[in-house]
């Protein structure tokens, strides 16, 4: 659920997005690390209920998290199947080239720093000692956001406010990691 102006509450659509993260940790063995991941993915709005119309809005995130990781290396074999978790805080960025419900119109970019998590699970294949790919899936959540604009001509009517309540996404990964 989304709410946009004062108290309207329209449902979202959005397309396919992407997301590129980097993580740096350690490993306290084979089964146990932990990491802090630095990422951004992004979509565009496809379209909101209700009497709303945009032009290239898009929502990004730039997440900031740590996350622990269990591993299960399966004996004699190249597998590993791991699954984890992670919380932080992500950067949450409202950009658009028009939005409106008819009444108000938008335009530009406004930001907010929210509370984000995430839980993955996946399967490497180690390819020597130091590099493995793998293939995964994440849930990544964040918190509830707010973004303000300010009325186009200075004095013409309220800061128009939008917002997600929180905003999910389902993200297949595919992974590289090199262990020094």
């Amino acid at each position: 659920m989304t709410q946009f102006g004062s108290s309207t509450k329209s449902d979202v659509e959005f397309d396919v997005g992407y997301t590129l993260n980097v993580a740096v940790g350690y490993a306290f063995n084979k089964y146990l690390a932990a990491d802090f991941e630095f990422g951004f993915n992004g979509t565009e709005i496809d379209s909101v209920d209700g009497h709303f119309v945009n032009d290239d809005t898009f929502f990004y995130n730039a997440p900031f998290l740590a996350n622990i990781t269990f591993s299960y290396p399966i004996p004699r074999t190249i597998i590993t199947p791991y699954i984890g978790a992670g919380a932080g805080g992500t950067v949450s960025v409202f950009d658009t080239d028009g939005f409106g419900d008819g009444n108000t119109a938008v335009f530009g970019d406004d930001s907010d720093v929210v509370f984000a998590w995430q839980a993955f699970a996946g399967v490497r294949f180690e390819l020597n000692k130091e590099i493995s790919l793998g293939v995964g899936y994440k849930y990544f959540v964040s918190d509830k956001t707010d973004f303000s604009y300010p009325p186009l001509f200075p004095g013409s009517g309220p800061d128009f406010h939008l917002g997600f309540d929180s905003v999910a996404s389902h993200s297949v990964l595919f992974m590289f990691q090199m262990k020094f």
